[in-house]
């Protein structure tokens, strides 16, 4: 019966990247210079691409106005040579932003799927203003990692004729297969803003599920350098602090020295080992302001560097984008003291420093990805005083370890199934460990899928031990003409406790949920993008382990 069910079954799944439409990249023999002007010679060698069509307003008409994109590469790097033609160039939106800014305006974007696996693409999109974003997509391109960067020259020009602009994306800001001919996913999207149009290479419609899945595919690199190598970024800091004299600062000043490093190794293109000794984190973005009156701890995206290396791999999500069981703020986490109780604070830490981290991170042979960290954070004290003077010390922070291995595997092409363990272990209480499975299965042609996960916690926060779980599982109609629909059942135990690694917002919510959520989508050439939506929902309570 078994075996009728499976040659029932497997005919109705469509192997994800069937798109038959390619392109091919030409060897340049001598570098491009990036001015914005295709005015070199070798962007002669090859063919354009020209064939798109529209996804809006109009779905599968022609463009309104025509797009040619070259591509050529060498042994350091792929070449994009753009031409946007518009009938009324003084119409064109160029507008200045920071990088990453993806403000309403022109732009052309190119996207890769080097390991074509079908789920995780490199997002290169430049406006006309020459504003650059760089995006690391995952999840079949429905979840972003924003703070991934890297370093690629565009230029972009103005012409009567529209507007022009070249790329140059270097081999090493990529990874892909050790293999000496490559076949990347590969999609181009241009948006003319007047005209709210968007186009596409490949055309994914909106009846569709998934974005990278329906790349088309990028031919004709071969022989180009593996990505290897050792990277080293050591640094050497000096503080001086100038007080009036005192017991404690008898010459009325203080010196200070430290020093640290990062190490990158890239055995091959698919792994990458990261190594820190006492970083310093002085250069990355500082986090906004917000203003919290609620119970809830507030969630801050990641932004240092080594945390951010591989961090697709790493996450684990459960209830939402942000809740899950590896939130890396926890490693080297801020340390709020409180005032004591008839006495002040001399000095305090402001953060949990970091002794030591390292991670091996990437995706393996047969579509194998894994993730694997280890980090040590100092024990950290405060200096008081009580009300008679007499200074004291006291610990705000263990010594911590934490540790944590992730895998993830891919099967049918565009559908993954993987497993996560965690722990932390700190001197003044026993080790805490979360681990979990989670799971991602799409079927007959990316329309249907089922997903979610189960995990388990064993924690003592507050010198308590709580021992739980959580699990979702849920049923979606992603794609196919007009209605979509998803249910969803979804538990967590009252004892179910993460935070010593991971972000759970409501770690006291138990209960369990019903949803229905039913969406009616109107054609395109009747009241553009018209949606109408029903949610029914129910929740309920037990009283969990």
């Amino acid at each position: 019966m078994i075996k009728s069910f499976i040659f029932f079954f497997f005919p109705l799944i469509v192997i994800a990247g069937s798109n038959p439409k390619s392109a091919k990249a030409v060897r340049t023999p001598s570098p491009i210079h990036v001015d914005g002007v295709l005015d070199e010679p070798e962007w002669q060698l090859t063919q354009p691409v020209s064939d798109f069509k529209q996804l809006r307003p109009i779905e599968a008409a022609e463009p309104s106005e025509k797009t040619e994109i070259r591509i050529l590469y060498d042994d350091n790097a792929v070449y994009f040579g753009c031409t946007m033609h518009d009938s009324d160039p003084d119409g064109i939106v160029a507008r200045l932003a920071r990088r990453d800014d993806e403000v309403e305006a022109d732009n052309i974007s190119v996207r890769f799927d080097t390991f074509h696996d079908h789920q995780t693409n490199y997002e290169f999109t430049l406006n006309a203003a020459g504003v650059k974003t760089d995006i690391l997509q995952y999840d079949d391109g429905r979840r972003e990692d924003l703070a991934w960067d890297v370093v690629w020259d565009a230029k972009t020009r103005i012409t009567r004729d529209g507007w022009t602009a070249e790329i140059r994306i270097p081999f090493q800001a990529l990874r892909y297969n050790e293999t000496q001919i490559q076949e990347w996913g590969f999609q181009i999207y241009r948006w003319i803003s007047r005209k709210q149009e968007r186009i596409h290479w490949a055309l994914i419609r909106k009846s569709e599920s998934g974005g990278t899945s329906h790349f088309g595919h990028l031919l004709g690199i071969e022989h180009i350098p593996m990505s290897g190598g050792i990277e080293l970024l050591p640094f050497v800091l000096g503080t001086g602090k100038f007080t009036t004299v005192s017991p404690e600062y008898p010459n009325g000043k203080e010196f200070t020295f430290n020093g640290g490093g990062d190490i990158k190794y890239r055995p091959n293109s698919g792994l990458t080992i990261d190594a820190t000794i006492n970083p310093d984190f002085g250069q990355v973005e500082a986090d906004p302001s917000v203003l919290n009156v609620s119970t809830f701890e507030t969630f801050y995206p990641e932004k240092r560097p080594f945390f951010i290396e591989g961090n697709q791999i790493f996450q684990f999500n459960t209830f939402d984008e942000e809740s899950g069981l590896f939130y890396s703020r926890r490693i080297g986490r801020s340390i709020k003291v409180d005032e004591p109780t008839n006495g002040t604070i001399l000095d305090q830490p402001h953060y949990a420093s970091i002794v030591g981290a390292m991670k091996i991170s990437g995706r393996i042979a047969n579509g194998l990805s894994i993730g694997i960290l280890d980090a040590v954070t100092n024990k950290e004290a405060a200096r008081f005083s009580d009300s008679l003077s007499n200074a004291y010390e006291k610990t705000v922070e263990p010594l911590t370890n934490y540790s944590l291995i992730r895998l993830r595997q891919d099967f049918w092409d565009n559908s993954q199934i993987g497993t996560i363990v965690t722990s932390v272990n700190r001197d003044d209480r026993i080790p805490t460990f979360t681990g979990g499975l989670d799971w991602n299965i799409k079927f007959l042609n990316n329309f249907f899928r089922i997903d979610g996960f189960w995990a388990a916690s064993h924690a003592q926060p507050k010198r308590e031990l709580l021992e739980g779980s959580a699990g979702k599982i849920a049923f979606r109609k992603e794609g196919g003409s007009h209605w979509r629909e998803a249910l969803s059942l979804d538990y967590t135990s009252r004892q179910f406790y993460i935070n010593d690694m991971g972000y759970f917002r409501r770690p006291n919510d138990y209960g369990g949920n019903i949803q229905l959520q039913y969406r009616e989508d109107v054609p395109a050439d009747w009241y553009q993008n018209w949606q109408s939506t029903l949610n029914l929902g129910t929740r309920f309570n037990f009283d969990g382990a």
